[in-house]
């Protein structure tokens, strides 16, 4: 067959066209032909028109088999757009797309596909002639041989860094991987303020460091940082003077190496970020998770805290309403106040009864310093308080509640009416002012309606 390939054939215009579709594990193929008589042979001879052949990524892989063929007819209907909207499509195959990708009970991905190639005129029939199959399976055959994965690199060590910002700090993760695939893991913590990339290139200088020590003459660096890479590297320009500074220093370092490459990763540094958490994990969260439990352990020292600061409201802490005195706290202790260093039993006993006698004088005060605390408060928050009341007989504008009909520039109030009755808590009964005669009222002589509160009136100036 390569000795003598196939010619591509022109189709011409609405002419019937045949599509074959083969799939493995990670290729798919598709070849779409054309079905002709031609002089001097009986039977009808089939042409290649066009085949795609794609190499399925990780993701896809994973498809059924027969999804990987409906994904086959999409490839092709996407990629071969011009062909199918101008000619009839016969699909030859032996699995039963028509009834998977017609089924109502289609969804994900499959009901996706189904709707995309509703719109062409595709219909399905059995394979009868395999000498297309046979084009489209060699196609899926010489893709497999053609796709290998990448061979590993045991000529140059590997070095992933990465640097994080954490609530504690900036901490750094190098992964160094050896010929044989060993991994040396190695986690720093930057005690200062830095920014994401200055904690990169801390990272990649650490690394370098521990590298040069263990006599590695050939690496690779990978990092996640665009920035720090190609700084690194050369192709960028360090504007920065802090930049500037951490590149003259990779270059130093990198100058020791028979071989330093500095590349962006592709997703590996990950591993550096674990590494950081696996470090992390045991200084910070297990201790928390630990004294997660213990928290009535801890509650007499909190209370003993707030027993002994002073309130702001009374000017006095709560030990000293209630025994008279202040208590000696630990860095009265710890630090020789004069209150322990001056300390004698006579003295004490005479200010204790002196403190006793004093306690009810001290409650007084901190009750009148607790309403003078609690009146400013009211004088702050009631600044920006106007008082709105009215007397009958006064004009006022209503707002308006209905929202039917109006727009941001119709008026938000309705008036003038007059109060004719006041009632408890800031309430009024109304009465139109134009229209004070035609409107009925009651025994009492106020209008038929609800009252209505303060908050929605406003004095009415004529």
């Amino acid at each position: 067959m390569l000795t003598t390939p196939p010619v591509l054939a022109a189709p011409t215009p609405k002419e019937p066209m045949l599509l074959y579709i083969a799939a493995t594990s990670r290729v798919v193929s598709t070849v779409i032909v054309v079905e002709r008589k031609e002089e001097g042979k009986a039977l009808l001879v089939q042409r290649p028109v066009y085949y795609l052949s794609e190499v399925l990524s990780p993701s896809k892989q994973n498809y059924p088999h027969y999804q990987k063929m409906c994904y086959g007819e999409h490839f092709a209907a996407k990629k071969l757009k011009p062909y199918i909207q101008e000619h009839p499509i016969a699909v030859v195959c032996t699995a039963p797309l028509a009834e998977i990708i017609g089924s109502r009970d289609a969804s994900g991905r499959v009901a996706k596909w189904a709707i995309d190639l509703a719109p062409y005129t595709i219909y399905y029939q059995p394979r009868t002639a395999i000498k297309s199959q046979a084009l489209a399976d060699s196609l899926v055959d010489w893709a497999e041989t053609q796709y290998l994965p990448p061979a590993p690199d045991f000529t140059h060590w590997r070095m992933h860094f990465d640097g994080s910002k954490m609530r504690t700090g900036f901490v750094a993760g190098i992964v160094l991987t050896s010929l044989k695939g060993d991994k040396l893991r190695y986690v720093l913590q930057i005690h200062f303020a830095a920014s994401n990339n200055v904690a990169e290139y801390e990272a990649l200088m650490h690394g370098l460091r521990l590298t040069k020590e263990l006599g590695i003459r050939r690496i690779r660096c990978y990092g996640d940082s665009d920035l720090v890479v190609q700084q690194s590297s050369g192709d960028w320009d360090a504007k920065d003077a802090n930049m500037a500074s951490y590149r003259f220093l990779v270059q130093q370092l990198s100058g020791y190496f028979e071989g330093c490459e500095f590349l962006h990763s592709n997703g590996q540094v990950e591993r550096a970020n674990g590494l950081i958490l696996s470090g992390i994990k045991p200084r910070l969260v297990e201790p928390l998770e630990r004294l997660a439990g213990c928290w009535l352990d801890e509650l007499p020292a909190v209370l003993w805290s707030l027993r002994t600061t002073p309130n702001k409201s009374t000017g006095f802490t709560p030990f000293f309403l209630v025994y008279g005195a202040e208590a000696v706290i630990p860095t009265d202790i710890e630090f020789d106040s004069p209150r322990v260093t001056m300390y004698t039993e006579e003295e004490a006993k005479e200010a204790r009864e002196d403190g006793v006698d004093l306690l009810e004088e001290g409650q007084l005060l901190a009750l009148s310093w607790s309403t003078i605390y609690q009146q400013s408060l009211r004088r702050y928050y009631n600044r920006k308080v106007k008082p709105r009341s009215f007397q009958e007989g006064d004009l006022v504008l209503r707002l308006i509640q209905r929202t039917s009909g109006q727009h941001k520039l119709s008026a938000p109030w309705e008036g003038p009416f007059i109060i004719i009755k006041v009632l408890g808590n800031d309430s009024y009964y109304l009465i139109d002012a134009q229209k004070s005669r035609a409107r009925k009222r009651d025994d009492s002589g106020k209008e038929t309606e609800r009252p209505w509160n303060a908050n929605l009136l406003r004095r009415f100036y004529s």
